[in-house]
């Protein structure tokens, strides 16, 4: 019981780490993308502004920006994060209008295409995840209630005193106090006061008594309440 407490606890936990882990190849591909998109726009960058005529003051912000092509990538990336990307741009924009499309079409593409495109696939990704948890966990569930359902079928071949293959309240007393191998599946599966109790949730041919199909059917309600 313990244990299944810190489960539910640490549920939400698990969710995040499982949504981080499966996001690292994702973000792994999106860096390697964004690595060549700044690439090829960097070596655009430095062909397109380095060669333009411009005055004393803006070929020194030229220089500083797009002078080679590590200053431009490194441009890029300050203007991918919209970081004051329009006092590097407006200057150029102003003396050459044309420049802005080189800087709007990067940042269409890299800024807001390329990181919605990666956060869709994350979220796509933590779903895919704890959709496969839920299934897994129910798959456990059934597998343990199949296990639970075996050992009262084998509770009522051991407790059943007159062999009509049915337990009444009386016979699993009995069997509880006396036998210690159905004391022991009593324990383990849910104790002997709730046990008792499943026979109030079945309304049985014989009143006070259950079959195994009956019994079965009245723990599985039992277990989802």
């Amino acid at each position: 019981a313990r244990a299944v407490r810190l489960m539910s606890q640490f549920r939400l936990l698990w969710k995040l780490v499982r949504g981080l882990w499966s996001a690292v190849e994702a973000l792994m591909w999106a860096v390697v993308l964004a690595t060549v998109m700044i690439y090829s726009f960097a070596i655009a960058g430095v062909e397109i502004l380095a060669n333009q005529d411009w005055n004393e003051a803006e070929e020194e912000l030229v220089e500083i920006h797009f002078g080679t092509v590590s200053k431009s990538m490194l441009t890029l990336i300050q203007i991918m994060t919209l970081d004051s990307w329009a006092a590097i741009a407006r200057p150029m924009a102003t003396k050459y209008p044309y420049v802005i499309v080189y800087f709007v079409l990067f940042i269409g593409l890299c800024s807001i295409v390329l990181l919605n495109l990666v956060t869709a696939i994350i979220v796509e990704t933590s779903m895919d995840g704890a959709s496969k948890d839920r299934e897994a966990e129910q798959r456990w569930k059934g597998e343990e209630l199949a296990k639970k359902c075996e050992k009262l079928s084998t509770l009522i071949d051991k407790s059943d005193q007159d062999d009509d293959h049915k337990v009444s309240r009386g016979e699993l007393v009995l069997a509880y106090e006396q036998m210690d191998d159905v004391r022991m599946i009593v324990d383990e599966i849910c104790g002997i006061q709730d046990l008792l109790r499943l026979f109030d949730l079945v309304e049985s041919e014989s009143p006070g008594t259950l079959s195994k199909e009956e019994l079965n059917m009245a723990y599985s309600e039992f277990r989802d309440d």
